[in-house]
């Protein structure tokens, strides 16, 4: 059904008020007394497809993210999804032997914990249907984590670690144990990593082995720092920064450390880049999978550093009246320089969605790497007065300079900063 502007419409007539409506991603969910809806459109169909699914009593615990409706009865756990290829939502369920906890809905995997079993279920697009699995310990599971498709837990001096192979169609059970109750567990975009004593343990699905793969490096010292973030594992004992990747080409783990005169200090590690100080001497680094080792930097000054940010895949700090930063570009194979040394100390020096943006005086300065031109790409402003209200977010710089709001963005089919101001009153 259309209206007259060509909206296609869905409506459903129910007995009385609905209860926990929510529209994420393009499913509309909601209960009304014992009855879970779900609906969503169907550009193929070129219609609304609803679902419904009828529960012991009235529908609790209820979460609507990515496409995937969960929600409890009891000690039922449900779930639900549309599978376009089928044309029709496809709802599982799981009775437990009471009331289930830690229930958890993240990236189309279900997870939740019943007594000492943890269980965890995903649909499989091809051949169809839920994939469930559990796993009952000897007692009762700590750390139930559920990040991008990794399932990971802890009981007594075990890891345990599930990933669903699509290629296989099965979940693939890992685990670790140590001689001792594991900490610092941290799982991130498919890696999970902890420690115990003096060692630290990474553990990653090969999904071209169809294996996972453990490896652990033991340090003289309890480890400290423990970051996992984007496929890298770091960590610092003592003078020495380590590091650890995995290389899905070689299918090992690539490791590397860095030891240094003194503490290091600043340690960062923010999406596949590495950075950290010591003394006068900034360091950098990046895992390069096409020549399967590790990219290294670092630049000394005659003093100290400061104002070190890593994020969002550019480095940049600042040493007295010099603002320094970085890019890897992996097309060129090499770390890309910049710097910009300015009359007067610089300030309100920010680094955010790969744009960077300070002020020296009454001038705004705004970089950019642009990775087609294999370049830092900047621009900047003098005013008629000190900039004020600096914001960088999103991609676009605005401050206000006298009475006109300025704004800029980087157009990168243009190859160029594009420019904006109006006056306010």
């Amino acid at each position: 059904d259309r209206d007259r502007n060509g909206w296609r419409r869905g409506n459903k007539r129910i007995g009385g008020a609905p209860a926990g409506v929510s529209n994420v991603r393009g499913v509309v969910a909601w209960s009304y007394d014992r009855l879970m809806y779900f609906a969503t459109y169907d550009s193929d169909q070129g219609s609304w497809n609803l679902g419904n699914k009828t529960s012991g009593g009235s529908p609790t615990d209820i979460t609507n993210v990515e496409k995937v409706v969960v929600w409890r009865y009891g000690d039922y756990i449900y779930y639900a999804i549309y599978d376009p290829n089928r044309r029709s939502w496809q709802i599982g369920e799981k009775r437990n032997q009471g009331v289930p906890t830690s229930i958890s809905n993240v990236r189309g995997v279900v997870t939740w914990r019943y007594d000492r079993t943890v269980f965890y279920s995903t649909y499989d697009h091809d051949p169809g249907g839920w994939r469930q699995g559990e796993k009952t310990g000897g007692g009762v599971p700590t750390g139930i984590s559920s990040i991008g498709g990794l399932v990971s837990w802890r009981y007594d001096r075990t890891v345990y670690y599930r990933i669903y192979d699509h290629q296989r169609n099965a979940w693939k059970e890992g685990e670790r144990t140590s001689g001792g109750a594991p900490s610092n567990v941290t799982t991130v975009e498919g890696v999970v990593a902890w420690s115990y004593d003096r060692t630290v343990y990474y553990s990653t699905y090969d999904d071209r082995a169809g294996a996972w793969k453990v490896d652990s490096i033991v340090s003289s010292g309890i480890p400290t720092n423990l970051n996992n973030d984007v496929g890298i594992v770091s960590w610092r004992y003592d003078r020495t920064v380590y590091y650890s990747v995995f290389d899905r080409l070689t299918g090992s783990w690539m490791h590397d450390s860095q030891t240094s005169a003194g503490q290091p200090v600043a340690i960062s590690n923010v999406k596949g880049i590495l950075s950290w100080r010591y003394d006068r001497t900034v360091y950098y680094r990046v895992y390069d999978p096409q020549f399967s080792q590790w990219q290294e930097g670092e630049k000394t000054h005659a003093g100290v550093p400061t104002e070190i940010s890593n994020v969002d895949g550019n480095l940049v700090w600042r040493y007295d009246k010099t603002i320094l930063y970085r890019a890897y570009d992996p097309r060129l194979g090499e770390w890309q320089e910049g710097e910009k040394v300015h009359g007067v100390l610089p300030t309100d020096l920010s680094n955010h969605g790969g744009v960077l943006a300070w002020r020296s005086d009454k001038t705004m300065l705004y970089r950019i790497y642009d990775p087609n031109r294999g370049r830092w790409e900047g621009g900047e402003n003098t005013s008629g007065g000190t900039p004020t209200n600096i914001q960088n977010n999103g991609g676009v710089v605005i401050w206000q300079g006298s009475n006109l709001v300025f704004y800029r963005i980087y157009d990168p089919a243009r190859g160029s900063w594009r420019s904006g101001d109006s006056g306010v009153s």
